[in-house]
């Protein structure tokens, strides 16, 4: 992939302004060595786990997510012509959900077209969207708002994903608990596992 896009491959960072790309190989526990990488990571970037994969494959992906700190991309195993044109934002007033939409603001900037979603009523305490579409403002960022039922959020963020032709999801990251999630499902868990939509997200 280096040679491809014409980076070179070095053994240690140089002065700044040049691209470079790194190979390293480390040994030990997914939490271990993303609690090692992660932290010192813009971004960390994973293909999402095939739906029958190997346990391995998800408990890479979960160590990320919730040993790093830092935002995870998570792309399809099919490659896509586009990502980040049209960005979506899965907004439910918690604190998850801004964290993850202010890491993504250098692809915000960059986006054509950026949509907010919130499934059910703006009655729990936090932001609404009207706080995130200014906040956007702020950075020069226009965006529209799109209201659900909420009565199958992982399904109305994924309707209305397709609906918009957007490219890239951005949510936060287990608002109810991971291992809650995982033992009850969630929109995390459904749209990070079972979904085919490249995700941006963000664990706090």
């Amino acid at each position: 992939m280096a040679q491809e896009h014409h980076i070179p491959i070095a053994s240690k960072p140089r002065v700044a302004g040049h691209t470079l790309a790194f190979w390293n190989e480390m040994v030990g526990t997914p939490e271990k060595l993303f609690s090692i990488i992660g932290p010192t990571s813009d971004c960390i970037v994973m293909s999402r786990p095939r739906a029958h994969g190997s346990g391995p494959a998800r408990a890479f992906l979960l160590a990320a997510l919730l040993r790093s700190g830092r935002p995870l991309l998570v792309l399809p195993q099919k490659p896509r012509a586009h990502t980040g044109r049209r960005m979506l934002i899965a907004w439910n007033q918690g604190l998850n959900a801004a964290t993850a939409m202010t890491a993504a603001l250098p692809l915000l900037t960059r986006a054509e077209q950026v949509h907010i979603v919130c499934c059910g009523k703006e009655s729990m305490p936090g932001p609404k969207m009207a706080h995130a579409r200014n906040y956007l403002l702020h950075w020069g960022i226009e965006s529209r708002a799109h209201h659900c039922k909420g009565r199958d959020p992982a399904a109305e963020i994924t309707k209305t994903y397709k609906a918009l032709g957007c490219d890239l999801l951005v949510m936060g990251a287990y608002s109810r608990g991971h291992l809650r999630e995982r033992i009850l499902g969630g929109v995390t868990h459904e749209l990070l596992l079972k979904k085919d939509v490249p995700v941006f997200t963000l664990h706090t």
